[in-house]
């Protein structure tokens, strides 16, 4: 292959000991004097494209990064080695990552150029990048921990849940860690750890506190694994994410707050509570219901309801109406009144309100009812009734006595004139004067008004 300047044997002999890739030497002023099939390859360009040109030139792109190439050349022209990665294009325009090693070359003692090796690293770069938007789009502090030397690496993220930015925590160790957890924590941490070095957990994992810049506690939620072991197999580096999860642990202390007043409510209120699975399962019975069936919630826990704790005549019709409730969602009964039955066989009549359970997709899993003992309500209802019927037989009846006093109230007068008209009737005159003062005493009517009164 020509070549624009003189290129020994010996010199490609020191080159193809660098060659792991494309490779390509350039002279003491940094331009193109050769280059391997790899190269070409690598990049479609030849040789003759190429020669006696500067790689700024041919591979350069609106992201080169003009400063980074000067430190580069003063570096090779101090005679030193320079490993690094950047971004090239290739003749089709395609812009891709390479890692790149440049080395002086020498023959007989003297400087002669330089050897540039480099690999497509493009896939390794490309996973790169989709974790770290992986850790950006999940905020996710992240730490490398060499466990035995302690040197520990963190990103930003870490650092910026305890409200500090990277730099305020250098120099950076296990100790600075140490340092803002929470010290009733550290125990639990530690043996996490001993877990998982000992191979009893796959991973470590521990919820704890951090100790925030402005004075607070953080809750975060630490996972990681050891990824590297020494050769009598003890722990070198271990990786891992830091989670932000004050949120969290804030909405939860707020659901367990909801769920004790609500259970305070369930376990003070004097209605029953009832909750029911598909098959008619007893799931919840508050205190209140409870009392009534007389049972202990653990007792009557999977239990079924309707089997088990209302009469024989209504139960197999109420077992056919929950089985189509179920099924179909209908009928939607929001208000019932029916009977249970206490262990004790004692009947009670409740009046119940129901809210039908059902899933994300609709279907019914289950129904919570809340009822209310109305059998007093109820005794008492028929009481009153029965009351104000008879006080309506006894106004009735006073009226009929008025209505006789005053009919007979004439036959009582003219009694002495039928003496004096007819004595020879006497007896059948004192027949006419009973009965009629019987009348207008009110004795038929006044019996049956004391009765109403009873």
């Amino acid at each position: 292959m020509k070549t624009p300047f003189a290129v020994s044997p010996g010199l490609l002999a020191l080159a193809a000991g660098e060659s792991a890739g494309a490779l390509f030497i350039t002279d003491l002023e940094h331009r193109i004097g050769w280059v391997n099939g790899a190269f070409e390859q690598a990049t479609g360009f030849g040789l003759a494209e190429v020669a006696g040109q500067l790689p700024t030139v041919i591979f350069g792109n609106t992201e080169t990064d003009v400063r980074r190439v000067d430190e580069i050349i003063h570096t090779l022209d101090a005679g030193n080695r320079v490993s690094t990665s950047m971004r090239l294009h290739r003749k089709d325009g395609t812009v891709y990552w390479c890692a790149v090693a440049i080395a002086p070359l020498e023959e007989d003692g003297q400087l002669k150029g330089f050897v540039c090796n480099w690999i497509d690293i493009s896939p390794t770069k490309a996973a790169e990048q989709r974790l770290a938007n992986i850790i950006a789009g999940t905020r996710a502090g992240t730490w490398e921990w060499n466990v035995q030397t302690g040197e520990l690496h963190l990103n930003e993220r870490w650092a910026e849940i305890v409200g500090y930015r990277l730099e305020d925590l250098t120099p950076v160790s296990i100790e600075t860690w140490l340092s803002l957890a929470h010290p009733d924590d550290l125990p639990i941490s530690s043996a996490m750890l001993e877990r998982h070095f000992s191979g009893h957990a796959e991973f470590y994992e521990c919820l704890c506190r951090m100790r925030h810049r402005e004075g607070h506690d953080v809750w975060v939620h630490d996972r990681g694994q050891v990824v590297d072991w020494t050769a009598d197999g003890r722990p070198r580096w271990m990786a891992g994410t830091h989670m932000d999860v004050m949120e969290m642990m804030q909405t939860a202390e707020a659901l367990r707050d909801a769920r004790d007043k609500a259970q305070h409510v369930l376990n003070t209120v004097q209605s029953v509570i009832l909750l029911l699975d598909r098959d008619g399962r007893v799931t919840q019975l508050n205190p209140a219901g409870c009392a009534l069936v007389g049972v202990t919630e653990e007792e009557i826990l999977g239990r079924n309801w309707f089997s088990e704790f209302h009469p024989p005549d209504s139960r197999d019709r109420l077992l056919r109406i929950y089985a189509q409730l179920m099924a179909t969602g209908t009928p939607e009964l929001p208000y019932t009144e029916h009977e249970i039955v206490t262990t004790s066989g004692v009947r009670r009549l409740l009046r119940w309100h129901h809210v039908l359970q059902r899933d994300e997709n609709g279907v019914p899993t289950g129904l919570l009812s809340s009822g209310d003992d109305i059998t007093d309500l109820r005794q008492l209802e028929r009481q009153v009734t029965r009351r104000q019927r008879l006080e309506a037989i006894g106004t009735l009846a006073g009226g009929i006595a008025h209505d006789l006093n005053n009919a007979l109230s004439p036959v009582v007068m003219g009694i002495g004139v039928l003496r004096e008209a007819a004595p020879q009737e006497g007896a059948l005159i004192d027949m006419i004067e009973t009965s009629a003062s019987r009348g207008t005493n009110g004795s038929p009517t006044a019996h049956l008004r004391t009765w109403c009164r009873r």
